[in-house]
């Protein structure tokens, strides 16, 4: 497929895609989950961090959890994420420039995460980038968390734009997925995953470490993979 300019739009993730902040995500699932009594290996955590937050408890917990035990964990966690990781709140390199170069060129944008609103205000407010993106989606607009393609459909639907022509940045191997089932091609993060799996995945067309020396008007008018 080609991109241009002139109809399509960019769809950003937020933890892991603008920021680096999984290891403090990471950090305050371990740290509230002990404090309810429930044990699990890091490798474990990760392997069922897919999809809203409820739907992570759930995953660990069963899904009989009652909806209090959800409410209490949920909560806690994002308060121990949110306080740990506001000393190191910052923009990953390169991305402010890419992102207001973009803006500068007309490009719609949209951000699209599985992260709860308060987390969306914590970040876009913190980080003065409110104004970047026409369309915002969170875990509360949504009944089904990434990999299920249907939040990245939102987000094209409210932009105006054919799914088929919405370039999705990405770190994670549930957000690249949900990008292909919602038809989109990738630009993956190397934030969470290394290179050559990244590399790997269907419809990721660029792998990046970061957003230094990218830029937007180069993305269009090539062919994906």
């Amino acid at each position: 497929m080609k991109f241009s300019n002139r109809n399509s739009a960019f769809i950003f993730d937020m933890d892991g895609t603008i920021i680096n902040n999984m290891p403090f995500h990471v950090k305050s699932w371990l740290l509230a989950l002990n404090e309810y009594g429930v044990q699990i290996s890091q490798e474990e955590l990760i392997r069922q961090n897919h999809g809203t937050i409820g739907e992570v408890i759930r995953s660990i917990m069963g899904n009989d959890t009652s909806d209090h035990m959800v409410k209490a964990i949920a909560e806690r966690k994002e308060f121990l994420y949110r306080q740990n990781y506001r000393p190191y709140l910052k923009l990953l390199d390169g991305a402010e420039v890419f992102l207001k170069r973009s803006k500068e060129i007309g490009i719609p944008m949209a951000l699209a995460t599985n992260a709860s609103w308060d987390n969306i205000h914590y970040v876009l407010d913190g980080l003065d980038i409110n104004d970047c993106f026409e369309v915002v989606l969170g875990n509360e607009d949504i009944e089904r968390g990434k990999p299920d393609p249907q939040i990245f459909l939102f987000a094209a639907q409210r932009l105006g734009i054919e799914p088929e022509k919405c370039l999705v940045f990405e770190d994670s191997t549930s957000g690249i997925l949900a990008a292909e089932r919602a038809g989109m091609h990738t630009i993956a993060i190397s934030t969470s995953l290394e290179e050559h799996e990244l590399a790997k995945k269907k419809q990721v067309v660029k792998v990046i470490q970061n957003y230094n020396n990218l830029d937007p008007e180069n993305l269009f008018n090539s062919k994906g993979n």
